[in-house]
């Protein structure tokens, strides 16, 4: 039964281009439950049980240690390609995705009340995304336009990818 989803579902991913968004809804509505009744308070949907997701976002206070924790619902993953690459694996721009950062922005933390631009110490924050629910179907978006200041660009970057895709070091555990 679940492998005659995939099979339906993989026709409906190759027919996108030929339909609109809210034929294709209707399709996958009507092979899930035949007629599906919309909750909006509940998100309660063939779109949300199938593509949503959760990141979890954990941002550690460089002054005090203190680790804020903050959830997202995601319905695909944007992936930005890095610059002057003519190639690249999806892996390496998952890798991208989930890498620490750095916040550049003014971060507040409520447990020593500092901010990570403190005039007299500095000190920046750090951030660390993870994936605390996968979705059914991962639908990965890469960001093909590059902005600049007066102008944008078509990246035209070459994406590899295997067959399999492992998500498993970036759940969060």
């Amino acid at each position: 039964h679940a492998l005659k989803k995939v099979g339906t579902l993989s026709k409906l991913a190759a027919d996108i281009s030929r339909q609109s968004v809210t034929q294709i809804v209707q399709k996958l509505i009507n092979i899930e439950r035949g007629v599906v009744v919309y909750n909006k308070l509940r998100d309660d949907s063939i779109v949300i049980d199938f593509f949503s997701g959760q990141l979890m976002s954990q941002v550690t206070c460089s002054r005090c240690g203190s680790e804020s924790i903050a959830f997202d619902n995601f319905r695909d993953m944007s992936l930005s390609f890095p610059r002057n690459e003519s190639s690249v694996s999806l892996h390496s721009l998952l890798e991208g995705f989930f890498r620490e950062e750095t916040l550049a922005e003014d971060y507040f933390c409520s447990n020593c009340k500092s901010t990570s631009t403190h005039k007299v110490e500095p000190r920046l924050s750090r951030r660390k995304l993870s994936l605390f629910k996968l979705p059914r179907v991962l639908v990965v978006h890469l960001k093909r336009f590059a902005y600049g200041r007066w102008k944008k660009e078509k990246v035209s970057t070459q994406v590899s990818f295997s067959e399999r895709l492992e998500l498993s070091k970036y759940l969060h555990r």
